[in-house]
């Protein structure tokens, strides 16, 4: 099909907003991070953590696409696997999805009075699969969202309570955001090691929780039988 060639181009397409994120990301911070006597320690500190956030999750998210994209469209087998999908939905879907990365860039800056809205968006970033696994309910791609919006929830619930948390007993907000990236770091070394090292062992032990097995007990996305005309 014409879409399993055109994927590549939406994945460009992809790479140049993280690219502009990107940049727009280094040209807020980085003149706070070497005019140490215009910006004081605390605003270099966490926008520092900001940063690294921002980058780490910029990364994941778009290698995370490359790997969706590959599975549903680039596959020899794609089409026999994934029977039912719709390119358009999922490019949709990803490119409002990477525009809230540039939103995130954007809002990486203390002294623009957007303190909070970084947390906002990380927060819309990890459970922007929920919507997407939504619209996908009947689609075969859903196999692929299921894994990813089950471990960015997850992360998002750990983050958002140990927020809570801190900021019952701390008066500073960015010192209970700064402990709630914990579990967005954590998430993100252990999906990027596995991206690397081809072993997903946590994957594999949520896997059993979110798909069912087909009828020989394998956990591979089952293969759905065209629907009769």
């Amino acid at each position: 099909m014409a879409q399993n060639g055109l994927y590549k181009q939406g994945l460009w397409f992809y790479g140049v907003i993280i690219g502009l994120a990107i940049k727009e990301s280094l040209v807020d911070v980085f003149p706070h991070l070497i005019s140490f006597q215009q910006s004081d320690t605390r605003v270099i500190w966490f926008e520092s953590v900001r940063l690294l956030v921002f980058l780490a999750l910029s990364i994941r998210f778009y290698l995370g696409s490359v790997i969706f994209f590959e599975k549903a469209y680039g596959r020899p087998d794609s089409d026999k696997v994934y029977r039912r999908k719709s390119f358009g939905l999922d490019f949709l879907f990803g490119f409002l999805h990477f525009l809230l990365f540039f939103a995130l860039a954007m809002s990486i800056d203390l002294d623009k009075n957007r303190k909070h809205w970084f947390s906002v968006f990380v927060g819309a970033i990890l459970l922007y699969d929920v919507p997407w696994l939504i619209a996908s309910r009947n689609l075969s791609t859903r196999h692929l969202i299921k894994m990813w919006t089950a471990i960015n929830s997850l992360t998002f619930v750990l983050a958002a309570a140990t927020y809570s948390v801190i900021r019952s007993w701390q008066e500073d907000a960015l010192w209970a955001e700064l402990c709630a990236y914990f579990w967005i770091m954590l998430a993100n070394a252990i999906d990027m090691a596995e991206m690397i090292t081809e072993k997903e062992i946590i994957k594999d032990r949520l896997q059993k929780f979110i798909t069912r097995p087909d009828q020989s007990g394998s956990m591979e996305p089952i293969k759905e039988v065209p629907p009769r005309d």
